[in-house]
């Protein structure tokens, strides 16, 4: 995560600069920014992810792929740090390495006239690969 706070570069954006006055929402939100604040420093709000100051100020979370007052440099990954899809794909991808090493093994054991144990079979069966009289299926 960045050292941008959000809630800072709103108030910067939206607080009254010399003749331009607020509208009644700004002026609401600077108000809760403040009020929001005062919890932090008092300990009753740790500001977390898309839940900190400036979406407690607005009253409703920040929705996924936004974001307020960060320049537009600043995406979205950048500001809240990556999130984790990319593991699913790698445990995925271990997982049918494991499997196919697996059938390799059970494959290689047949061809030589012996038999699988009960523990691949099972390991197969949990994977979703069935064992025939024509050969391995797949069956998901």
């Amino acid at each position: 995560m960045t050292d941008l706070n959000q809630h800072v570069t709103y108030k910067e954006g939206h607080a009254p600069k010399g003749s331009r006055s607020c509208d009644k929402y700004d002026q609401e939100v600077l108000a809760n920014i403040e009020k929001v604040l005062k919890e932090v420093e008092e300990g009753k709000f740790t500001p977390n992810g898309r839940d900190d100051v400036l979406a407690r100020a607005i009253g409703r979370p920040e929705h996924p792929g936004r974001l307020r007052g960060v320049p537009l440099q600043v995406g979205v990954a950048k500001y809240y740090g990556t999130t984790g899809p990319k593991k699913k794909k790698r445990k995925a991808k271990a997982e049918k390495a494991d499997m196919v090493q697996l059938l390799a093994s059970v494959i290689l054991k047949m061809n030589s006239g012996g038999k699988p144990s009960e523990e691949e079979l099972k390991m197969m069966e949990d994977g979703g690969w069935r064992m025939s009289l024509k050969g391995v299926r797949y069956n998901r």
